[in-house]
């Protein structure tokens, strides 16, 4: 099917037919020609292009800010008693704030969103039958993400008794703050 174009001059309207299926523009006319209607289509998809595109960018760039937090990280640590038996109730407090309690089995499991690189203090006390037993560890965070994703840290904490017989102030003030509440 041809393309059809009206022409414009009156001289052509009488001497040739209306219509020329095989001519896109008339002799001397410029090849593209852009109506004021088709100019504010064209802006308006290239408005739109622009936006989806700057949005895509927007999306990119939170995602990274959120990749740039700092990751959880799985602690299971166990506690051993001065006897070898597991502590089940002891404090755990990290910078000086309680983080958790072990469990019957003597285990604290958590997951603390951590710095790559650095350490985390974790220290454990109890009071058992008038004795303070009382542990501290440095635990060293990794510099790098595993490849899986996942970080976990496990270890054995053994714990030792720090007072012998009733606690005086002194002995008192040498335990973990959450240990003597």
């Amino acid at each position: 099917m041809g393309v059809f174009r009206i022409k414009q001059t009156r001289d052509n309207v009488f001497q040739d037919p209306p219509f020329d299926p095989y001519n896109l523009t008339a002799p001397g006319a410029p090849l593209i020609v852009v109506r004021s209607s088709r100019m504010r289509w064209l802006l308006l998809c290239a408005g739109l292009a622009l936006a989806i595109g700057c949005g895509a960018w927007w999306r990119a760039h939170l995602a990274r800010e959120v990749a740039a937090v700092d990751p959880y990280v799985y602690f299971e640590i166990k506690a051993i008693g001065p006897d070898g038996r597991a502590v089940a109730g002891a404090t755990v407090t990290s910078a000086g704030t309680q983080v958790g309690v072990t469990d019957s089995f003597g285990e604290w499991r958590r997951f603390v969103r951590v710095k790559l690189g650095r350490s985390l203090p974790l220290q454990l006390g109890k009071l058992q039958n008038g004795e303070a037993i009382a542990a501290s560890r440095q635990l060293q965070i990794p510099a790098t993400m595993p490849e899986t994703g996942a970080l976990s840290i496990k270890g054995r904490i053994e714990m030792v008794r720090v007072a012998s017989g009733p606690i005086s102030k002194a002995k008192k003030s040498a335990l973990p703050s959450a240990v003597t509440r």
